[in-house]
């Protein structure tokens, strides 16, 4: 849980070296994990949230912006700051660099977890984010296998997506929804193989896509489905089944008989004529649309298609996660409505 704080320039280029850039200055709250169960419990999903916040201002106004979630599992810690986290974007919502003081993050211990035991036994799946320390990762992931719960990790950012995968803990994973940078770290780290398979000069949205399938091919050895988001180009999803499969939830639904690798590449949401604001939170809420589809029973093509399109509204926000998000909108009826192609890559 994280007090955000964004920074947007008015012009497309930030100009660095202590110049001082016009711009607008907002505060919201935010974290992978919060803006993940933020984004499910306006969809109508009430996921529980563990996390620890400090003893000042900060938290305080965290639980006053959080009463319609279910933070019963946020511990208040004495002696600790709250997390926050300054996001510096250029004109065009894009982010340009980002300063955290995540240090409370570090107490969110296995002992801390553990207490929740319970309700993750009863969880359909459980979501961990990078911002973790790695033996409280290794602990959740190694109990989800005990338990057989499906675990979906979110990567954070580079220096953190390899977290989950610095031991064979990862194994234990379900669902992973890395960006394409993140894929290529995580790709290293399980292969020790670090030369560059595409020019690094602009390449084509086809040599991106044919990259992530050969990144992602090790991990579907042992994962379910891994969604990698591509920014403006959408996202491809990379599954160990027939991509019309259900995507599995519930106890002993962790493990999946692996038939076939598919990929199949979705496009952003059609609604393309606004102005993007802020991307911050795009691809904390793309998870939670996916995720609050698949708590539904709902085909692939519309729990992809709604996290696209929670994605979407996200970007039209100074927030990560909107206030005025509308469920109705994610109906499966009104996502079939729209005009919106999948393409199967081959793999």
């Amino acid at each position: 849980s994280v007090v955000d704080f964004v920074a947007k320039t008015k012009d497309p280029e930030v100009k660095l070296g202590g110049m001082t850039n016009p711009g607008t200055l907002t505060q919201s709250f935010g974290g992978v994990g919060r803006n993940i169960a933020d984004c499910m419990s306006r969809l109508g999903a009430m996921p529980l949230l563990v996390s620890a916040v400090g003893n000042d201002p900060h938290a305080a106004s965290f639980y006053i912006s959080s009463t319609h979630m279910d933070v019963s599992g946020v511990s208040q810690l004495e002696d600790q700051r709250t997390a926050t986290y300054c996001a510096v974007l250029n004109g065009d919502g894009e982010l340009v660099l980002g300063v955290g003081d995540m240090d409370i993050n570090n107490q969110i211990s296995p002992n801390m977890v553990s207490k929740f035991a319970s309700a993750i036994e009863l969880a359909p799946f459980v979501c961990l984010d990078g911002n973790i320390p790695v033996e409280t990762i290794n602990y959740i992931l190694k109990l989800c296998h005990y338990l057989q719960v499906p675990a979906w990790y979110e990567p954070t950012c580079v220096l953190k997506s390899i977290k989950a995968f610095q031991s064979d803990a990862w194994k234990n994973l379900t669902y992973l929804s890395p960006n394409l940078a993140e894929l290529r770290n995580i790709y290293h780290m399980v292969t020790g193989h670090k030369e560059p398979l595409v020019p690094e000069a602009e390449p084509t949205l086809s040599q991106r896509l044919q990259e992530a399938v050969f990144l992602v091919r090790p991990l579907l050895e042992y994962l379910h489905c891994v969604v990698i988001t591509l920014s403006r180009d959408g996202v491809l999803v990379c599954r160990s089944t027939e991509h019309h499969t259900g995507f599995p939830v519930g106890k002993g639904n962790n493990t999946v008989k692996k038939t076939v690798l598919t990929a199949v590449h979705y496009p952003v949401f059609p609604k393309t004529e606004q102005q993007t604001v802020n991307v911050s939170g795009a691809g904390d809420c793309l998870s939670a649309g996916m995720m609050n589809g698949m708590l539904q029973g709902l085909p692939p093509d519309v729990c992809v298609k709604q996290g696209l399109l929670a994605a979407y509204n996200s970007t039209q926000t100074h927030s990560a996660v909107p206030s005025n998000i509308d469920c109705t909108d994610f109906s499966q009826e009104n996502i079939n409505k729209l005009h919106w192609p999948s393409y199967n890559i081959p793999i």
